[in-house]
């Protein structure tokens, strides 16, 4: 099975070129990536380890840009398209210098799905038409992981 991600390039917009100097690209994380031009995902679970303020939610909340990383795909087992959470005015603007790099062999289903945004998305899930993508279960009723699977 192909990853999804293999790699986040540092990939400043020409339009909106990035104040190096600014909030978020002089956070520790951040600035590293812009200094090694992008972050290589290897394959398994990736871990990032820091101090608190040292930039790993930055780095993980502008991943899950839909910029970065696509915040739709579809249900393996139906084949029906999903979408998930829309963009927030709290995303941090690192997003637009970001890529992602996927395997060209990697499978379409799923997307990132930030924590913040799980409750509200599922809650949407449920009401929605697309909950025939679950089985009509409602995602809600499940653990946090059952609902993420």
């Amino acid at each position: 099975m192909e990853r999804h991600l293999e790699r986040i390039e540092w990939s400043p917009n020409p339009r909106h070129l990035p104040d190096l100097t600014q909030w978020p690209y002089t956070i520790p994380a951040v600035a590293q990536l812009i200094q090694d031009g992008g972050l290589d995902i290897a394959p398994g679970v990736t871990f990032l380890v820091g101090e608190n303020g040292s930039g790993k939610s930055t780095l993980i909340e502008a991943f899950a840009s839909p910029n970065v990383y696509s915040r739709s795909g579809h249900a393996a087992a139906s084949g029906a398209n999903v979408t998930g959470p829309r963009g927030s005015d709290e995303d941090s603007p690192l997003a637009s210098h970001l890529r992602a790099k996927r395997h060209k062999l990697a499978s379409p289903a799923g997307f990132f799905l930030r924590a913040e945004s799980m409750h509200e998305f599922f809650s949407e899930e449920d009401r929605g038409a697309s909950s025939k993508a679950w089985g009509r279960e409602k995602l809600q009723q499940r653990s946090h992981g059952e609902s993420f699977l």
